[in-house]
């Protein structure tokens, strides 16, 4: 069994860090939000937020193939992806 860690036994730059590396892999801000003990999600999001994934590459690419596709449509062109 792996070792619970509390970010609220926590102090100072342990806390920032670990924070940080949960919400770079992806754990929820309101999980961290929880953890931290923060009385609200919106000083959570405040202060981590730069540490929140937010480039989805596939779903971009997704949506230019579409526009391309759209595109080549409307110039009688037949490209597919």
């Amino acid at each position: 069994m792996s070792p619970v860690i509390s970010l609220r036994k926590t102090r100072g730059g342990s806390a920032s860090y670990l924070a940080s590396l949960l919400l770079q892999q992806g754990e929820s801000p309101a999980y961290v939000q929880r953890q931290l003990g923060h009385a609200s999600i919106q000083l959570t999001v405040d202060t981590y937020g730069k540490w929140l994934p937010m480039g989805n590459k596939a779903a971009v690419d997704r949506l230019d193939d579409q526009q391309i596709n759209r595109a080549a449509e409307a110039s009688g062109s037949r490209i597919r992806f």
